[in-house]
């Protein structure tokens, strides 16, 4: 889950967001490892890099709930409410 407090952000992976569908579980890792990556420019206060990082995560969120519409329906899986808000705010 994301976990917040005033000094940093933070998604620590937890198996209750997994689909048990490899390729989205791979993809899930790989944006909280995204979101992760903000936490040394926004301490830093470098602006370009904070920037770049955003922009990363937009461009991969956007694509990859793209891609995520199509293995999910095919699995009939049902996110949990967590994975769904979670969806949600991004």
């Amino acid at each position: 889950m994301i976990k917040q407090n005033i000094k940093k952000w933070r998604w620590d992976w937890e198996a209750s967001c997994g689909l048990d569908i490899k390729v989205m579980d791979k993809r899930h890792k790989r944006l909280a490892k995204y979101i992760n990556e903000l936490n040394k420019p926004l301490k830093t206060k470098d602006r370009d890099r904070t920037a770049s990082a955003l922009c990363c995560i937009a461009e991969y969120t956007i694509s990859h709930f793209e891609f995520e519409e199509q293995p999910i329906s095919e699995a009939d899986c049902n996110p949990t409410d967590a994975c769904k808000k979670l969806m949600n705010s991004l």
